[in-house]
């Protein structure tokens, strides 16, 4: 009876690792309107985003960021653009996740073939510049064609800044594709159980 405990707990656990799968998060309303922050849950994953205004004296979080039926922009004042943009300043979005995941792609629309982001991943400590991308390189499409950019590398944290740098650079956030990061707990709890397994199996045998 203990054998067969050990086997269903080992296969439990195993699937609780397989069950780690990617989590899409969209982002578009038919009403816009200005505000701080954006949330959005999908199972037990929650994810805010916030919206940022940078220049050579430093950052400050701007509560003029709009949810449009294409996307998430940044609209400071009337001379400034409708998206995320890097007129006059840079501007910014923060992406919190309520757990640890790992970025998967991110997507846009307004997005031409001379805009890039630049993507930074929080260690823990300090945010580390992941260089900057280009989601669309030729043909893009009109305003409301979707671009996603797929990340190769482990980009692995609780929090990414999206950000849009200099003149050339525009466009509206889309949504974003994450796989959540099970618990290290889980990875020791199913090693006991493995090694549960290989000591009932030589004690069946002696």
């Amino acid at each position: 009876m203990r054998y067969i405990l050990a086997i269903l707990g080992a296969l439990a656990l195993s699937a609780t690792f397989a069950s780690a799968s990617t989590v899409d998060f969209h982002f578009g309303s038919a009403t816009p309107h200005y505000t701080d922050k954006i949330s959005k849950t999908v199972g037990d994953l929650t994810l805010d985003v916030t919206g940022y205004r940078c220049s050579s004296s430093g950052c400050y979080q701007t509560g003029k960021m709009v949810e449009w039926g294409t996307g998430i922009g940044i609209y400071a004042n009337k001379k400034d653009s409708h998206q995320v943009d890097g007129y006059y300043k840079d501007e910014v979005l923060k992406l919190t996740f309520n757990k640890t995941v790992k970025l998967d792609h991110v997507s846009f629309t307004y997005y031409t073939a001379n805009d890039d982001f630049n993507l930074y991943t929080w260690d823990g400590s300090s945010w580390v510049s992941n260089g900057q991308k280009d989601a669309c390189e030729a043909n893009c499409g009109n305003a409301h064609t979707v671009h996603s950019y797929a990340f190769a590398g482990d980009y692995v944290s609780n929090m990414f800044l999206v950000a849009a740098k200099g003149n050339d650079d525009d466009w509206k956030f889309k949504g974003v594709s994450v796989s959540p990061i099970p618990l290290p707990a889980a990875g020791w709890l199913l090693l006991g159980g493995l090694g549960g397994l290989a000591a009932l199996k030589r004690r069946k045998m002696s």
